[in-house]
């Protein structure tokens, strides 16, 4: 987190009273439309100068405080409740908040059955687009090796300080791999080129224009790599375990397709 004030420390103080009411009433205290107003008040800044720099500089130069995800939590929607995931210390998501997160969820493999034309995926590796943000995120968690059955040991997700070390070694692996440069990894890089992602990820699925791109691992990587500069690639693991597994015939399935 940035460095603490006496308002933020009362506020943190707050939403502790707020999570253990929560608690109490059987909800979990995780919710990001609920803990927004809280991480506004700990991390909105404008960090405008810091977009096109590279992350690991400015890391260095704040240290171990250095939070990321509440670093630049006013310009990227997609870190809010990441703040909040290290306040608490609680990784757990709920299932079916996953798959229905980004809105128009149809319903379990109501959606259209699409297989993934990706350099260096398994034959015939194929998902239910059962809302629009599958087409990029099956894939994306499925080359991280995120989902069920690709060997994460799930039943550490409640082990906040375990999950994180693991989430740790997954970036060392991923920079093992692809030894991305400082330059390449700036916040406003990893938004501008979104949208690029999701295109060419639509592509890999058969839903792009004739003659397009798909969607390279690397890529797919890159994204996720950002995230492990920002301070913890461990949330995108729990979303990943938590909405999708790999299933025999290369199948992503999703919630109760993925029953123990």
């Amino acid at each position: 987190m940035e460095e603490e004030t006496p308002a933020v420390s009362m506020l943190q103080s707050a939403v502790r009273t707020h999570a253990n009411n929560l608690a109490t009433a059987g909800q979990t205290p995780r919710l990001a439309q609920l803990l927004e107003p809280f991480e506004s008040a700990m991390c909105a800044a404008d960090r405008s100068a810091d977009l096109n720099r590279p992350v690991q500089q400015i890391r260095n130069e704040i240290g171990a405080t250095f939070d990321g995800f509440c670093h630049f939590w006013s310009h990227v929607p997609w870190f809010h409740g990441t703040p909040s995931i290290h306040f608490f210390k609680n990784y757990v998501q709920d299932t079916n908040a996953t798959l229905q997160m980004f809105g128009g969820y149809l319903g379990l493999n109501k959606g259209q059955l699409v297989t993934y034309n990706i350099d260096g995926a398994p034959p015939g590796l194929k998902s239910h687009l059962d809302a629009p943000n599958y087409a990029y995120d099956d894939p994306y968690c499925w080359s991280l090796g995120f989902l069920k059955n690709q060997g994460l040991d799930g039943n550490l997700i409640s082990n906040y300080e375990a999950w994180k070390a693991i989430g740790q070694e997954e970036c060392r692996k991923i920079q093992a791999e692809y030894n991305f440069t400082d330059e390449e990894m700036t916040v406003a890089d990893h938004v501008d080129y979104n949208p690029t992602i999701n295109a060419k990820s639509k592509c890999a699925a058969g839903l792009g224009p004739a003659g397009c791109t798909p969607v390279t691992i690397r890529e797919y990587k890159k994204h996720a790599y950002l995230k492990c500069l920002l301070g913890d690639e461990s949330p995108e693991m729990t979303y990943c375990y938590m909405r999708g597994c790999l299933l025999p015939g290369n199948y992503i399935g999703h919630g109760s397709d993925c029953a123990d």
